[in-house]
């Protein structure tokens, strides 16, 4: 045990205490002593009654002290519970924009596929107007042919009537031709007839053969003509 002394109202006392609390007990007397000075002119002359006094006005500043310590203990369960409140209104956003965040990617992913589908597409519409227009060369291209055809046949169509116009005159010509030689034929064999002194022997086989090459030219011609 320690003792200390302590002056309270111009008197000193000794008080006994625990070994290491000297100063703080000194500190208890200096505040006593304090409150005795403030009540000035009102100190009785009792020893007793002025410490009763000095001691209410301790115990009135450790009530207020008290009382700024509960309010203050309040004020820090109530901003303790703000604090709550608002870190779970912060955990709240956090969550929020990690779900935005996961809603963005997963928007900027289906933009890329749209994106790369737009793309695919593009290039199939690029290759149908490619085949389109190759389309398009190749009946433009069918359609000159069938025209160069068309005028072909036409041609060959004249041609086959000339041809056949040239047949009909030769054919015209071939039976004048053989009724020539059956005339001459007849007058061959009258000429025969009367003894065969203004014809030579051989002139009725000559024009029979004259008649066979006109035939042979006729079928040549008419097989020509077939064949155009």
């Amino acid at each position: 045990m320690s003792e200390v002394t302590v002056t309270i109202a111009g008197r000193n006392y000794t008080v006994a205490c625990a070994d290491g609390e000297e100063s703080h007990v000194a500190g208890l007397g200096m505040v006593l002593d304090e409150k005795l000075q403030q009540l000035g002119g009102s100190l009785s002359t009792l020893e007793s009654q002025n410490l009763l006094f000095a001691g209410l006005f301790v115990a009135d500043d450790l009530h207020e002290a008290k009382k700024q310590v509960t309010a203050a203990e309040e004020a820090t369960r109530a901003a303790e519970g703000a604090v709550a409140t608002h870190q779970r209104e912060a955990n709240l956003a956090l969550g929020m924009r990690d779900q935005l965040n996961g809603r963005i990617r997963d928007l900027e992913t289906e933009l890329d596929g749209m994106q790369s589908a737009q793309q695919l597409h593009s290039a199939e519409v690029d290759d149908l107007r490619r085949e389109v227009r190759e389309r398009r060369q190749e009946a433009s291209d069918a359609a000159a042919e069938r025209d160069a055809l068309a005028a072909q046949a036409a041609q060959a169509r004249e041609e086959a009537i000339a041809i056949e116009a040239q047949l009909h005159q030769l054919s015209a010509e071939r039976d004048s031709l053989a009724a020539k030689v059956e005339r001459l034929g007849s007058m061959a064999a009258v000429v025969a007839a009367s003894g065969g002194q203004s014809a030579p022997d051989d002139l009725a086989p000559a024009l029979e053969r004259f008649a066979e090459l006109l035939e042979e030219c006729a079928e040549k011609l008419e097989s020509r003509a077939a064949t155009a």
